[in-house]
């Protein structure tokens, strides 16, 4: 399986895993301290016939940043009662 340019650099060349009459192919990249991982699994038969659909998933794929945090205001500590 050659490996295809995600657009945040290429993936992992991965691996693919057959038998007789079914197969494995997996892929993978980390982006942003996650590991992404696109895997196809299913009958030789079928996996040959969606072969430009999965192209086109694995080549047009875009994995966006993760979300910032905001930080949360505080509330301002309240006055004091005084004491009775």
């Amino acid at each position: 399986m050659p490996a295809p340019a995600w657009p945040s650099g290429p993936i992992a060349p991965g691996f693919s895993t057959a038998t007789v009459t079914s197969r494995v192919d997996v892929c993978w990249r980390v982006v942003e301290k996650r590991m992404v991982q696109l895997a196809i699994v299913g009958s030789n038969k079928d996996i040959d016939r969606s072969a430009s659909a999965w192209d086109a998933i694995r080549n047009s794929v875009r994995i966006e940043p993760p979300p910032q945090s905001k930080p949360s205001p505080q509330p301002s500590p309240s006055p004091g009662k005084p004491l009775s």
